[in-house]
């Protein structure tokens, strides 16, 4: 999406922090982010069978960017995962869901003939 020559400038720190100013997922529960509820501890917390966590990526551009093409100033998109952690490791919970776009367009396209989207 964004060629070496508009982020071969930019570190790969200052690229994560202008592009993605945000962490990489945080815990679900009872509230959607239950992160805000047990503050500072998830953060620092080992992850236990049964917690359940958002793994989710995303690029942000800004409308004002200027290291990014017009066409593209102004979007973001973000991929989300959830998963659980098991005893030995972890159950992607979305793992069927469409991941390509091409996946993706039939499936807002079945919603829209579904009349649900």
């Amino acid at each position: 999406m964004l060629t070496d020559e508009i982020t071969g400038e930019l570190s790969d720190a200052r690229a994560a922090v202008r592009w993605m100013p945000h962490g990489i997922g945080h815990m679900l529960g009872v509230d959607l982010h239950d992160c805000m509820a047990v503050a500072a501890e998830w953060m620092t917390a080992p992850l236990e069978p049964g917690h359940v966590i958002a793994v989710e990526l995303g690029v942000h551009l800004s409308p004002h960017d200027a290291h990014v093409p017009g066409h593209l100033r102004g979007i973001g998109v973000r991929i989300e995962d959830d998963v659980v952690v098991t005893e030995d490791g972890y159950e992607n919970l979305t793992a069927a869901l469409a991941r390509s776009s091409d996946d993706v367009e039939r499936w807002i396209a079945s919603m829209n003939a579904r009349g649900v989207a």
